[in-house]
C-alpha cells in the first residue's frame, strides 16, 4: 500500500494537480473557493486514512481507486463559510484535545463534572465484581463505577487540553436556587504546582435585565416607529418637526395640557366621602369568596382590584383565565344538556358549540401556537368527560347557583359591621343513595386544598361554598356533606 501511495503521489505531482486547481479557482468568489478547499482537504484526509488502515496490505489499483471514490462520496462538507465564526456546543463526554482556539467550559460543579454514572441494572456493583472474579478471562461484566472513574479522568485531561489559544473554566455558585460545590478537578488546579487563581463574579441584575412579554412588545413597536422615521426624507422630517413646535405653542396659549403617564407610584388615603360612597355606614360589606381570598393573600392587590376597581390589561394571547373559561363553558353545556343522547355525543356537541363562539375563535385561532393550546384543552376536556360520564351515583342539582345574604355566609366584623359573602357555585351534586351534597369548582390547573392555608385566610373558596349550600332545601343536617377528596385532573372537587 505504501508503494502504491508513493506512485500515486508522484503521478499527482507530475500532473501538477495542486497548481492547476489553484489556477481554476483564483478568479472565483470567496465562498466558491471555500468549497473547493474543503474538497481538497477531504481528498488528502482520505489518502491519510488509506495509508493508516491498509499500510501492511496489498491492494490493486482498481480497489485503491474504488476506496478513494467511496471515501470522497462519504465525506461531509461544511456549509458555513470560513469567514463566519462557528460555535460548537457539546457535552463534556464528547470533548477532544485541540478542538478549537477558544473553549468555554461552563457548569463545572461537583454534581455535573465529573459525571456520575449510576447502575440501573438488576445486578449491583458487588454482584458484578463477584461474577467477574468467578468467570474466566475474556468474559466479564462492566463495573460502572470503576469504568466511569477512568473515563472521567480521560475527559478531564481532554478538557484541559481542548483549547489551542485560551481555555475558560466556569462554575456557578447556585444551580436551580441551590448551592453546589466546585468540581474536584477544578479544586486540584488551585493547588501547587499549578496554583491557578480563580476570579469570582457576583451577578447583579437591574430592572432592565428582567424581560416580560409586554416589554418585548413595546420594544418591537419602538423599533418599528424608528424604521418609519428613518424612511422620512429631510423635507418631511423638517415639516413634522415644525408642526410639533407649532402645536405645542398653540396648546400652551390655550392652556391645554396633554397628560403624561408617569412610572412613579404614589399612594394616598381615600377621602372620607369616597369611603362613604363605597361603603355606606349601616350597610353590610359585600365580598365574593375570591375577593376574600385575595384580601388575605395580597392586601394591596385587593385594594387595586376591589376598592379602586382597576382591571388588568387585556392580553392578546390566551392565558389561564381564558383556558378556565373555555373548559368551564364546555362542561356547563354538557351538564345542562338533558337529552337522552350518549355522553360522548353531548360532549362533542358542547365542544363544537363552544369552539364556534367568537370570543374563543379569536383567542385560539390567532396562530399555530394558540391552535396547539386549544387542542391540548380539548384533550383535557375529553379525558375529564370520561370521568364525568361514569358518575352513575351522583346527580347534578345545581348549575351556576348564586348564594349570599344568608346566616351561613354572613360574619360580624370587629367594628360591628356585617360581612356578607356572595358568589356563584359552578356545580352542586348530590349522592342518590345518601342524599349528601357536594360542590364542584372548575379550575384551569391542578389546585390542592391545604388546611394550614385555610386557617391563614387562604383556600377559603370551597369551604365557603360548602357553608353556602346549607341554605338549599335539599340539604339535611343528618346527611351532611360528602367526604373531602381531590381529583388529580384539571377540575377540583372538595365535597
Amino acid at each position: 500500500m505504501t508503494q502504491l501511495l508513493t506512485t500515486f503521489t508522484e503521478f499527482l505531482q507530475e500532473a501538477q494537480l495542486s497548481q492547476n486547481l489553484q489556477a481554476l479557482i483564483k478568479d472565483l468568489a470567496l465562498e466558491e473557493q471555500e468549497r473547493y478547499d474543503q474538497v481538497w482537504k477531504a481528498f488528502l484526509h482520505v489518502l491519510e486514512e488509506l495509508n493508516v488502515v491498509f499500510e501492511d496490505q496489498e491492494l490493486t489499483v482498481d480497489d485503491f481507486l474504488a476506496l478513494l471514490l467511496s471515501g470522497m462520496q462519504l465525506s461531509q462538507y461544511r456549509t458555513v463559510p470560513a469567514t463566519v465564526d462557528v460555535v460548537t456546543v457539546q457535552s463534556y463526554d464528547l470533548i477532544e484535545p485541540l478542538t478549537a482556539p477558544y473553549v468555554y467550559a461552563i457548569g463545572l460543579t461537583q454534581e455535573r463534572f465529573p459525571k456520575i454514572a449510576q447502575n440501573t441494572s438488576l445486578l449491583s456493583e458487588e454482584e458484578r465484581q463477584q461474577l467477574n472474579e468467578a468467570t474466566q478471562e475474556g468474559a466479564e461484566l462492566q463495573v460502572v463505577t470503576s469504568e466511569n472513574l477512568k473515563k472521567n479522568r480521560f475527559v478531564a485531561v481532554s478538557l484541559l487540553n481542548a483549547a489551542t489559544t485560551q481555555l475558560v473554566l466556569s462554575a456557578p455558585s447556585l444551580v436551580n436556587e441551590m448551592e453546589d460545590s466546585v468540581s474536584p478537578y477544578l479544586v486540584e488546579l488551585t493547588k501547587e504546582p499549578i496554583a491557578i487563581e480563580w476570579t469570582t463574579k457576583q451577578a447583579q441584575a437591574s430592572s432592565d435585565d428582567i424581560g416580560t412579554y409586554r416589554a418585548l412588545l413595546a420594544r418591537v413597536i419602538e423599533l418599528h416607529q424608528e424604521e418609519i422615521t428613518s424612511e422620512l426624507s429631510a423635507e418631511e422630517a423638517s415639516f413634522w418637526g415644525v408642526a410639533v413646535r407649532v402645536l405645542r405653542k398653540k396648546l400652551a396659549a390655550e392652556g391645554i395640557q396633554i397628560p403624561q403617564i408617569s412610572t412613579e407610584l404614589k399612594s394616598r388615603q381615600l377621602q372620607s366621602d369616597t369611603l362613604q360612597a363605597l361603603y355606606p355606614e349601616g350597610k353590610a360589606l359585600t365580598l365574593s369568596a375570591s375577593a376574600l381570598n385575595e384580601y388575605y393573600k395580597h392586601q394591596y392587590a385587593f385594594y387595586l382590584r376591589y376598592v379602586l376597581g382597576l382591571q388588568e390589561d387585556e392580553t392578546i394571547r390566551p392565558d389561564a383565565r381564558s383556558h378556565g373559561n373555555f373548559l368551564h363553558r364546555i362542561f356547563e353545556r354538557v351538564l345542562k344538556d338533558g337529552s337522552d343522547q350518549a355522553f360522548d355525543r353531548r360532549l362533542n356537541e358542547a365542544i363544537r358549540e363552544t369552539s364556534q363562539e367568537a370570543e374563543f375563535q379569536q383567542l385560539y385561532g390567532e396562530s399555530g401556537e394558540t391552535e396547539f393550546i386549544r387542542n391540548l384543552l380539548l384533550d383535557t376536556a375529553k379525558t375529564t368527560g370520561r370521568v364525568l360520564a361514569q358518575q352513575n351515583g351522583i346527580e347534578t342539582i345545581g348549575e351556576e347557583t348564586l348564594f349570599g345574604g344568608s346566616t351561613h355566609t354572613s360574619y360580624p366584623l370587629s367594628d360591628g359591621r356585617l360581612l356578607q359573602l356572595r358568589g356563584k357555585v359552578d356545580r352542586i351534586d348530590q349522592l342518590r343513595d345518601r342524599g349528601a351534597l357536594g360542590v364542584v369548582d372548575y379550575k384551569s390547573s391542578l389546585t390542592q386544598f391545604h388546611y394550614d392555608k385555610f386557617f391563614n385566610g387562604l383556600n377559603s373558596q370551597l369551604p365557603t361554598y360548602l357553608s353556602a349550600i346549607q341554605d338549599l332545601k335539599e340539604y339535611q343536617e343528618e346527611q351532611g356533606f360528602l367526604e373531602p377528596c381531590i381529583w388529580k385532573w384539571e377540575i377540583l372537587w372538595w365535597i
